[in-house]
C-alpha cells in the first residue's frame, strides 16, 4: 500500500519520504551476507534528509511529497502538493519537471513504452490527469463525483490503463480517455451488496490484475480473457454475509486481543476459504461499562 513513498535507483540507495522531506539511504552491496559472515546482526545504513525547502527558484509555497517514482529514463520523480519535481540522484538536487501550484499529486504510473500518468486534485476538489508522452503533456478534468480522488492506477503491458471509477474497475487506452472516449472494458461492483468497494489494484509480471476490495478479499482479472475470479474472499466477507443486523461481529483472532477490554459472547463457527473453521463472537458491551 505504501509502494508510492519508497523508491530505488541503480545505485542501490533506497529513497524515502516523510511528506516534507526525502530520505536517502545508502545500501552497501552485499550487505547481509557480509554482516552474516561477520556475525554481527546489528545492521546500519547510512541515511541522508533531503530539505525540499531549498529547491532552486521555488517560491510558491511549501512542498510535501506524495508520490516517488523511478523511470526508464533514469529519472526520479517526486509528485508533490504544487505539482511534478525531479531529483537527481547524483547531486540530490531537486528541480521542476511539471510545476502546477496548489495541484496535489495522489498517484504516478508509468507505462513500458515510457509514457507518464498521474493524477490528482486542485484546491477546489477538481480531479485532474495529465498525460505525459513524447514531449507533450495532456490534462484532462474529471467529475470527481463517483471518483476515488485517492485510489491508484496501473498500466497493463498493452499500454492500456486500469483505474476505479464508481464501484466499477474500467481499462482504458490513455488516447481514449484523453480523447473523451470509452473503456476498454467496465467490470462493475462485485455482488449485490453496497458496502463493497475497490481499494488497490496492482499487476503482476505475468499481465494479470490484483485488486484488493473492502468486504470482498482479492481479486485476480486477466486483462486478456477479461474474466474475473475471486481468489480470496477473506474473513470479513464471510463474517458479513453470516452476521446479524445491529450486531457487531468479530472473529476469534480479534476476540483474542479484546477480551479484557469488551465482553462477547461466542456464536459458532464459519467456513473461511483458506483457513477452515473460525470461531465468531459477538460484542455485546464493554468490560464494566454499557452494552453495545
Amino acid at each position: 500500500m505504501f509502494s508510492h513513498l519508497i523508491a530505488e535507483t541503480p545505485d542501490g540507495s533506497i529513497w524515502l519520504t516523510d511528506k516534507d522531506r526525502i530520505w536517502k539511504i545508502s545500501v552497501e552491496k552485499d550487505l547481509l551476507a557480509k554482516a552474516a559472515k561477520q556475525g554481527n546482526a546489528n545492521i546500519e545504513l547510512p541515511c541522508k534528509a533531503i530539505n525540499l525547502s531549498k529547491v532552486r527558484d521555488w517560491t510558491s509555497g511549501p512542498l510535501q511529497v506524495s508520490h516517488l517514482l523511478f523511470t526508464r529514463n533514469q529519472k526520479l520523480l517526486v509528485g508533490t502538493n504544487h505539482g511534478l519535481f525531479r531529483l537527481v540522484p547524483a547531486t540530490e538536487q531537486v528541480f521542476h519537471e511539471l510545476p502546477m501550484p496548489d495541484f496535489n499529486i495522489h498517484w504516478m504510473a508509468e507505462s513500458n513504452s515510457g509514457e507518464l500518468l498521474l493524477t490528482g486534485q486542485r484546491t477546489n476538489n477538481q480531479t485532474v490527469w495529465v498525460r505525459m508522452v513524447g514531449g507533450k503533456v495532456q490534462y484532462l478534468e474529471e467529475d470527481h463525483s463517483g471518483h476515488y480522488g485517492r485510489s491508484n492506477f496501473v498500466y497493463d503491458d498493452a499500454g492500456c490503463f486500469w483505474k476505479f471509477h464508481n464501484r466499477s474497475i474500467q481499462r482504458w487506452k490513455p488516447s481514449a480517455f484523453f480523447g473523451n472516449g470509452k473503456p476498454e472494458l467496465e467490470i462493475p461492483q462485485l455482488g449485490n451488496k453496497q458496502g463493497y468497494g475497490f481499494t488497490y489494484i496492482m499487476k503482476d509480471k505475468s499481465d494479470l490484475i490484483w485488486v484488493g476490495t473492502s468486504g470482498y478479499g482479492i481479486v485476480k482479472i486477466n486483462p486478456k480473457g477479461q474474466k474475473i475470479k475471486n481468489v480470496l474472499p477473506g474473513t470479513a466477507h464471510r463474517m458479513e454475509s453470516s452476521g446479524e443486523a445491529g450486531k457487531v461481529n468479530i472473529s476469534e483472532s480479534t476476540y483474542m486481543l479484546v477480551k479484557e477490554q469488551f465482553k462477547c459472547e461466542f456464536r459458532g463457527m464459519i467456513s473461511a476459504k483458506g483457513k477452515g473453521e473460525v470461531g465468531m463472537y459477538y460484542v455485546t458491551g464493554e468490560e464494566g461499562g454499557m452494552a453495545v
